[in-house]
């Protein structure tokens, strides 16, 4: 080899192992590249690296295309990128002498074609590769669950707020006092005892499961929810029941739910491109350390909202109303998603023909009105209304003021200059911060709405005959067959985020046999657009809500997530896995 070439490439600068993006979320069939130590590629493949015009570089050109990276070409000048021998089936393929390799889908991972192809090769990617190479696709879902909660346990094993400082003891205290109190007092009396002590401020659902964990601390060891007298324990082995019932919960409620996500929302993706979603999901930095280094249990709300998510993607929109109601009487911070879920099944109510979109209206309404009254049924039968206003009141903390703490929404950012609680009285500040949120969710709601009401125009106008003539003699009109769209060509209505320009009526299967209106046991076109609506609604709520807790970033990191799990060439292009990078990685400043 020549010393000049010898010189200007190293195992270090090789980039070539990376697949393409476009090409690694593509079937298992082909060669898959295992994760290889550059310490163990041996100097046998630089003999395959042509240098004809004998500059040192290699005869394959790089496209740089990174929108938020302006050096990017400016480095890729520098990389020399050497390649791997290639097998017997691609060799013909390649033609290094002429410096214009013929790609295809089996050589392309060859050469990144992008400086994006090496930064997305993420270690997950790597290994989820590596387990279909071995034979052991099927122990990638197990191992990942494995994974995830010893990550999860990991991170318990750390500090959390309150550790040792009396008299209050941080959230692990009050989750605690949550089920010695509602363990030992009569339902009537959650929300009236001791409220300067870590009083119960959730919704129902929060303190039924509360009752639960009880029942199952008082069985191992009544001193840790003794009523009053436990009050600051912070024994290891409490700490310890209290870190596994978060866990047993995500076991029971999110992890089944992110893994159906990945497999009902990109079912038209590779196993392989699915288990990197779950991951991607499950391992979210926020999220862990909240629910698991703090002793919380945001992951049960997050989890129905997705199952409710997953519901209405399968069509059952009554199912997904109950699980959404389960959500919101869990913690109230899911009130950040309900504008889009009402926008969504009225939106859906208003695509179907009249009598149908009524009579579905009307099972969504009285389904979801059930659901809340057997959730607050033990504090509506008791004292009515005392206990329910009580509880209410615990609920949505208005006497609490605008906002707590430091928490970077508008109103606490905006308070440096403009002292809102001095300048605006108290009953006005709600008020305000009410206005500001609608005016902000107002956009994502009325974009669904219009896309649900055009899509029943559409439909309107497909179905009405058009005019004949009946004394006249006319020639049938000739129909182009190419121009029908059958049941088999219509585009998948379960694969989200199409440009919101394509969205087209729901295919034939999802029609009535008797009209041409959209059915009520499939999903509404506008599933595409849920996931992007839901980050703008819930970042309305925490940038102008009233009483926002930092906690609260949790609920649009979520949709940001699940829609960086389905992420693609457009979506980098775009900047959207970039953005949703920065976002989660800002949010987890507040907790480390």
């Amino acid at each position: 080899m020549d010393p000049k070439m010898r010189r200007n490439v190293s195992p270090s600068a090789s980039v070539a192992s990376f697949r393409s993006r476009v090409e690694s979320e593509t079937d298992y069939e082909g060669d898959i590249v295992a994760p290889r130590p550059r310490h163990s590629y041996s100097p046998t493949w630089l003999s395959n690296f042509d240098d004809p015009d004998g500059s040192g570089q290699p005869a394959i050109p790089i496209r740089v295309s990174s929108p938020l990276n302006p050096n990017a070409q400016r480095h890729a000048r520098k990389l020399s990128v050497p390649t791997f021998p290639a097998s017997p089936k691609r060799q013909s393929s390649l033609n290094l002498a002429s410096g214009s390799p013929l790609r295809t889908r089996q050589d392309s991972w060859l050469v990144p074609t992008s400086l994006n192809d090496v930064r997305m090769e993420s270690p997950a990617r790597r290994w989820v590769r590596w387990m279909a190479r071995m034979g052991m696709r099927d122990w990638v879902l197990p191992l990942s669950i494995a994974a995830t909660i010893w990550a999860k346990w990991t991170v318990g094993l750390g500090g959390y707020s309150g550790y040792a400082t009396p008299p209050m003891h941080g959230d692990y205290e009050a989750q605690r006092h949550w089920m010695e109190i509602t363990l030992h007092l009569p339902t009537r009396e959650w929300y009236f005892y001791d409220l300067r002590y870590w009083g119960l401020d959730y919704p129902p659902l929060t303190a039924y499961v509360s009752y639960i964990c009880g029942l199952v601390a008082h069985y191992i060891n009544p001193s840790w929810v003794a009523l009053d007298t436990s009050r600051g324990v912070e024994k290891a082995e409490s700490k310890v029941f209290m870190r596994a019932t978060v866990l047993v919960l995500d076991l029971l409620v999110y992890i089944p739910a992110i893994v159906w996500f990945t497999r009902l929302w990109w079912t038209s993706r590779s196993r392989r491109s699915q288990n990197i979603a779950l991951l991607t999901i499950l391992l979210q930095p926020s999220l862990t350390l909240i629910d698991n280094g703090h002793f919380q249990y945001n992951s049960v709300m997050l989890g129905l909202t997705v199952l409710s998510l997953n519901l209405l993607n399968s069509g059952q929109d009554v199912l997904a109303a109950i699980a959404f109601v389960f959500s919101l009487c869990f913690k109230q911070m899911a009130l950040y998603y309900s504008p889009v879920i009402f926008a969504y099944l009225l939106g859906k109510c208003i695509s179907l023909p009249s009598s149908k979109g009524y009579v579905h209206l009307a099972k969504i309404v009285v389904t979801t009105i059930i659901s809340f009254l057997v959730l607050f049924a033990p504090f509506i039968l008791q004292a009515f209304p005392t206990v329910l206003a009580q509880s209410l009141h615990r609920i949505f903390p208005f006497s609490r003021g605008l906002f707590e703490d430091k928490v970077a929404n508008f109103w606490c950012a905006t308070n440096v200059v403009i002292k809102w609680r001095k300048w605006i009285g108290p009953s006005t500040l709600p008020r305000l911060a009410t206005a500001a949120t609608l005016v902000a969710i107002l956009p994502p709601m009325l974009h669904i709405l219009g896309i649900s009401w055009s899509l029943r125009e559409t439909e309107i106008s497909a179905a009405t005959p058009l005019p004949t003539t009946p004394t006249s003699t006319v020639d049938a009109p000739t129909v182009n067959e190419s121009s029908i769209t059958t049941s088999s060509e219509a585009p998948d209505q379960r694969q989200p985020f199409p440009s919101t320009s394509t969205l087209a009526p729901i295919s034939e299967t999802q029609q009535s046999s008797d009209t041409g209106f959209p059915s009520a046991h499939g999903p509404s076109p506008t599933i595409n657009l849920i996931l992007f609506a839901l980050f703008n609604s819930s970042m309305a709520f925490f940038l102008f809500s009233f009483q926002v807790h930092e906690k609260s970033i949790l609920l649009p990191l979520l949709p940001i997530t699940l829609i960086m799990s389905g992420r693609s060439e457009a979506d980098v292009e775009s900047g959207t896995w970039e953005w949703g990078v920065l976002l989660n990685n800002v949010a987890v400043f507040r907790f480390v």
